[in-house]
């Protein structure tokens, strides 16, 4: 789901993403979410994501289990 600066809402999305892992969930929906901004035009993102493990492997603190 996104909001402005002023918190009127922008977008949201679903989609299927197979059966697969909590990362890979989350990851896949991450660059999902992304790509969807990015083609709206809306470039200054500011991104939250409630996986703790996935945002360490984002700023490089831990290592991927597979390529990014």
């Amino acid at each position: 789901m996104g909001w402005d600066s002023r918190e009127g809402f922008l977008l949201e999305f679903s989609c299927f993403l197979g059966v697969t892992t909590s990362l890979h969930t989350e990851l896949n929906a991450l660059g999902y979410g992304i790509n969807q901004c990015v083609a709206r035009g809306f470039l200054d993102l500011h991104l939250e994501v409630d996986l703790l493990s996935l945002v360490r492997i984002i700023s490089g603190d831990y290592a991927c289990p597979w390529r990014l």
